[in-house]
């Protein structure tokens, strides 16, 4: 039996879950403001949610207590990231690497609190008969959705 796997459109249920994990997340790091899906496209793959996160590069500042780079807001290259720290005039101040392993709990934390919601916020991966074209029941622990962090962008909304 060949088959596909898919997701539907993401519901109003499923949006207010990653807004619950991401306001438990911002109350650590106060830096996240929001999150966006790559590419526009939340259902471009059936088992993965990926998303881009957005940052408030103040509060980032404020946060590490350490400044942004002088020209940070005249350049366009500089306001998407893979590394939560790219905007900060860090060199030599960050020694123990605090924002570097930050970025990795809180990706960590995505996929850990995501796991915690109630079933009815939960992303769910459908799977249907290619030759039928019915829907097929997914074993329990097979239909979740992984979410993953995959690019930063950065603003500075007093800009």
């Amino acid at each position: 039996m060949a088959y596909k796997t898919y997701r539907e459109e993401p519901s109003e249920l499923e949006l207010k879950g990653l807004d619950i994990v991401l306001k438990t997340i911002s109350k650590k790091y106060p830096f996240i403001i929001g999150y966006e899906f790559t590419d526009n496209n939340p259902l471009l793959y059936a088992t993965i949610l990926s998303l881009n996160l957005i940052v408030d590069v103040n509060k980032l500042s404020e946060f590490y207590n350490i400044p942004t780079y002088t020209n940070f807001s005249e350049y366009s290259f500089m306001k998407k990231g893979y590394s939560l720290c790219s905007p900060l005039d860090y060199p030599g101040k960050l020694d123990d690497n605090r924002c570097h392993n930050d970025y990795f709990t809180i990706k960590s934390l995505f996929k850990k609190y995501s796991k915690y919601l109630p079933e009815k916020y939960k992303f769910k991966t459908h799977m249907k008969d290619e030759e039928t074209g019915e829907d097929i029941e997914i074993p329990r622990g097979f239909d979740k959705v992984d979410i993953d962090i995959n690019q930063i962008n950065f603003i500075d909304p007093t800009i």
